[in-house]
This record gives C-alpha cells, sequence and structure tokens, in this order.
C-alpha cells in the first residue's frame, strides 16, 4: 500500500510526479474487504451519526481465505474516460 501512500501524499505538491505504477488490482479489493470486514467486526459503520451493527457474512471470510472465488460483478471497477 505503500504506492497508494506516495501518490496520495503527492495530490497537495505545486507540481506532482508524472508517475505510473502497475499492481495487481485483486490484492487492492482484498485489501479493501479485509478492512471492512474489520469495520463490520467492530461496530464501526455509521449512517447519520448513528452506528449500523452489520452482519459479517462467511462469504466475506471465505473470499479471502480463498475458500471461494469472488462472485460475478463483485469488486473494484473503475470507469475509463473515452477519450482515452
Amino acid at each position: 500500500m505503500r504506492c497508494i501512500n506516495e501518490f496520495d501524499s503527492d495530490f497537495n505538491n505545486s507540481q506532482p510526479k508524472d508517475d505510473l505504477r502497475q499492481f495487481a488490482g485483486r490484492l487492492i479489493e482484498n485489501w479493501m474487504l479485509k478492512k471492512i470486514c474489520a469495520l463490520i467486526a467492530s461496530n464501526q459503520i455509521s449512517e447519520n451519526v448513528q452506528r449500523k451493527p452489520l452482519l459479517l457474512k462467511d462469504i466475506y471470510i471465505d473470499i479471502l481465505f480463498k475458500k471461494q472465488d469472488w462472485p460475478k460483478d463483485w469488486g473494484l471497477y473503475f470507469k475509463i474516460p473515452d477519450n482515452h
């Protein structure tokens, strides 16, 4: 996640670097799912300043421990602009 931190800190520079990095999207998705599971388990998700008790589903854990593949249409997607 060093790459994300480097890009994040560079956003405030007056002359940001023109840099390109390549990484495995599945690793980012797994990292995000892991963080979401931690937020659910610790009851840290809220809506309108009120905590929402959510269920930590078995499928999330199965995906993280590679007992199950990611379901079709789950994951992180980016819309690529038409001019690229």
